[in-house]
């Protein structure tokens, strides 16, 4: 059986999503390589903390999306908009954080990340690597 258009563009996004942000996060470190030509690579880190970004920003647009479809109107919508609004501020902080090497950020990023594999290659990451970070 096929999968519909729907399925299509959902297995489309799961494979262009990292794969875009891998490209930039590789063309931060190739910046960064060139101004620091001694340090290790931070694609990793790149990555972690574009992805952040523009997670925060997705989840927020989908989000102003759903309560202007199913709201009637103010009050509960406004509150929801307004936590929205915190939750964007604080992935956006944290992944500029994470993208200028601030290690407490890395390791609040990946507490918050909810993901034990991310937990796993963090920890080993930042146990090699917690000397290098501002």
């Amino acid at each position: 059986m096929m999968p519909g258009p729907f399925e299509l563009i959902i297995i489309l996004f799961l494979i262009i999503y990292p794969l875009t942000i891998y490209y930039f996060a590789n063309k931060m470190n190739d910046k960064f390589q060139l101004k620091n030509p001694n340090s290790r690579r931070f694609i990793w880190g790149f990555f972690m903390g574009i992805s952040s970004i523009v997670t925060s920003i997705l989840v927020f647009i989908m989000d102003l999306l759903q309560v202007s479809s199913l709201g009637d109107g103010f009050g509960w919508d406004i509150q929801y908009i307004i936590v929205d609004i915190f939750f964007l501020g604080m992935g956006v902080l944290i992944g500029y954080l994470v993208i200028n090497r601030n290690k407490i950020a890395l390791v609040v990023l990946t507490v918050i990340s909810i993901n034990p594999i991310i937990w796993v290659i963090n920890f080993f990451y930042l146990k090699n690597r917690w000397n290098e970070f501002d």
